[in-house]
């Protein structure tokens, strides 16, 4: 396992080029609320964040190939394989 997974994590968030609102619509769901808390806190409906959510989760499904490749290399070296 990476030594700083949250970087690779930041990375991969990065590289989907999320926007501001896909990125914390994300952000929250995963932090655990409910599509309709969010829609709530944001003033949008939760259609809108559903699709968001899914949005986001397809661009970083997009890039996550690259980023699993760099984790394998990374335990091949801490491994010293």
């Amino acid at each position: 396992m990476p030594k700083h997974p949250n970087l690779i994590v930041g990375h991969a968030l990065k590289s989907a080029k999320l926007t501001t609102l896909q990125a914390y619509v994300l952000g929250r769901y995963m932090d655990g609320l409910r599509q309709r808390e969010i829609a709530e806190e944001l003033g949008i409906s939760r259609p809108v964040v559903a699709k968001t959510i899914k949005v986001s989760i397809t661009k970083l499904r997009s890039v996550w190939p690259r980023y699993n490749e760099i984790v394998c290399t990374q335990r091949k070296i801490l491994s010293g394989e």
